[in-house]
């Protein structure tokens, strides 16, 4: 009888039959059973040969899904180890831009101080009369306006 099953697995077939004291092997793809074993012998060992290539054609199957799946699991943890890495990357990215943010926002602050106090000094000017000051203190008003402006984003300055 013809066959199809790989190396490993007529070997197994093979231990298998000879626990039930039956001698055969293949030749090739060629099931040997000598003779003298009797009927009933040949019949049991042909009926478990087909079943057990029956099976084997059934693990073969699933051993070629479990190869793929095993390729499909490999490619999605690539995939998630990409992404946590990007999360890690975007998360610091964050973190400096966070960090420039507060940075200009003190840059902000100080302007906006500046100004405040430029306009103390031109309403402080007002209120003297000064004449000598008065010059300098348009001049700083003039310049907290455009300041101002400036750090609000308009583009009057």
């Amino acid at each position: 009888m013809r066959v199809q099953l790989s190396e490993k697995s007529k070997a197994e077939f093979i231990e298998l039959i000879t626990k039930d004291s039956i001698t055969c092997w293949f030749d090739g793809d060629e099931f040997v059973m000598p003779s003298g074993q009797g009927k009933t012998a040949k019949g049991i060992v042909l009926g478990k040969l087909l079943v057990w290539q029956h099976q084997q054609s059934k693990i073969d199957e699933l051993q070629k899904k479990n190869a793929w799946l095993s390729d499909v699991a490999c490619r999605e943890n690539k995939r998630a180890n990409k992404l946590q890495e990007e999360k890690v990357s975007t998360t610091t990215l964050l973190g400096k831009t966070i960090q420039e943010k507060n940075e200009l926002q003190k840059r902000v602050d100080a302007a906006k101080q500046l100004i405040e106090d430029l306009n103390k000094c031109y309403q402080q000017d007002h209120q003297n009369k000064f004449e000598y000051w008065r010059g300098f203190a348009d001049s700083a008003g003039i310049l907290g306006k455009r300041l101002e402006q400036a750090l609000k984003g308009g583009s009057n300055a």
